[in-house]
């Protein structure tokens, strides 16, 4: 689990948002796949942020999706290269 900082910059998944001020917005994690960008996906969603999560390998996105399932937030995957 990511520790809880108080903004994330972190390389290769350009997320910029404030890890208190998740509710009721929205979070873009590229390489969340796998990785850095997979635990972003993670943290995000269990803090219940909806998280566009951008990758090449659409079967992993998938079962992210679905690994995430039950948790507060919401994972939207998109297939795409950055």
């Amino acid at each position: 689990m990511i520790p809880p900082l108080s903004f994330f910059i972190l390389y290769k998944t350009r997320v910029w948002r404030s890890a208190n001020e998740t509710g009721n917005k929205v979070v873009v994690a590229t390489g969340a796949s796998s990785g850095l960008g997979k635990g972003i996906v993670e943290y995000f969603v269990k803090e219940g942020a909806e998280v566009v999560a951008v990758a090449r390998r659409k079967e992993r996105l998938m079962a992210l999706k679905e690994s995430l399932k039950d948790t507060s937030g919401v994972v939207l995957p998109f297939v795409g290269d950055v």
